[in-house]
């Protein structure tokens, strides 16, 4: 028996925004939770369609700020990220539009070259990371006083 079957819809519900305060989530991730928790489909659109309406989920903010804390990944592996988690190509794509990954890149390569890794394994970490071939190109190159 789960959990949630012996729970009211109030007590879901509450539970859900609970949880959607203290742990952000995407509309596909909020969805993907409440079927978890047994909910069946048409309680859970509900569930959903509320919080929407309250802004508890909104996958172009989940997005923006997902970008913003993950300054140690390029953008192809932030957009990988978040199309994993549901979030729509468009969202990711403005989410990215402010993002310079240039000086992210610069500030990771400075950082673990000071700590003695060869060039090659900085170069490696960087395009692992998700950062373009454009970037680390420059980067390999010495532009380190580039615009990126």
């Amino acid at each position: 028996m789960k959990m949630t079957e012996s729970l009211s819809m109030d007590q879901q519900r509450e539970r859900f925004f609970s949880f959607l305060l203290n742990h952000p989530n995407t509309v596909a991730g909020a969805r993907d939770r409440l079927r978890r928790k047994g909910l069946d489909e048409d309680a859970a659109e509900a569930l959903v369609k509320e919080a929407l309406e309250m802004a508890l989920l909104d996958d172009a903010l989940y997005a923006q700020l997902f970008a913003e804390g993950h300054d140690s990944w390029g953008k192809k592996r932030i957009a990988l990220e978040l199309r994993r988690r549901g979030v729509s190509a468009e969202d990711a794509e403005t989410a990215l539009a402010d993002v310079d990954e240039g000086p992210r890149a610069k500030a990771l390569a400075d950082s673990w070259a000071r700590s003695g890794l060869e060039e090659r394994k900085v170069l490696a970490r960087l395009y692992r990371r998700g950062f373009s071939s454009a970037t680390v190109g420059a980067l390999s190159r010495g532009e380190r006083d580039v615009s990126w």
